[in-house]
């Protein structure tokens, strides 16, 4: 999950160089929230981030259905909102609802066309689906954004083999070499010569 910086003025929207809370807070906030949990009415109305840190607090929980909610009205009050859209997606996957992730998982890149991880998180959901050849596109995107992302390599070269690519799948493996040998050494194990 991502976490809402600081210096967002109430809309999502960083208003000067972003910094990241605490992690203590996120922990503090879903301990109050397992104690006492936070009534809807309690929270500021028209806040978009305090809706945002309760969807954190519930899926430091493992709520996703609640953090799915929280999060719904965040980006109701703010469109905008790529974290809490990007949170949203993550946590409509949790609970394997791939289609409504996709979307929400749009709606980030719609914002921000430039954020790999959402790029990766697109590809990823359309390979819970089996959906491989939709997958490639937005994974190529996320290494394209960020040609060090391991993460995206690995799955760009399984969702090429799902697609029937295996010479594609296969060169996904050099550049995840240079990253992370051993991971490298599992896609070649799965997409390399038989």
């Amino acid at each position: 999950m991502i976490l809402a910086n600081n210096n967002t003025g109430g809309t999502g929207m960083t208003t000067s160089a972003p910094t990241r809370r605490p992690v203590i807070r996120v922990f503090g906030a879903a301990f109050v929230l397992a104690v006492l949990p936070v009534p809807a009415h309690a929270l500021p109305p028209g806040h978009a981030t305090a809706w945002y840190n309760l969807d954190i607090a519930y899926g430091n929980l493992g709520r996703y259905a609640e953090a799915i909610e929280a999060n719904r009205e965040a980006v109701r009050l703010n469109p905008n909102y790529a974290d809490a859209w990007h949170n949203l997606g993550f946590a409509y996957a949790k609970l394997a609802r791939y289609p409504e992730a996709i979307d929400a998982l749009r709606e980030v890149i719609r914002i921000n066309p430039d954020r790999a991880v959402a790029w990766y998180s697109l590809g990823v959901n359309y390979t819970a689906l089996n959906r491989y050849a939709d997958a490639v596109n937005p994974l190529r995107e996320a290494v394209r954004l960020n040609p060090d992302y391991a993460d995206a390599w690995q799955v760009l070269g399984l969702a090429y083999a799902g697609s029937g690519d295996r010479i594609a799948a296969l060169e996904c493996v050099r550049p995840l070499r240079r990253l992370d040998p051993v991971r490298a050494d599992a896609l070649f194990n799965v997409v390399g010569p038989r």
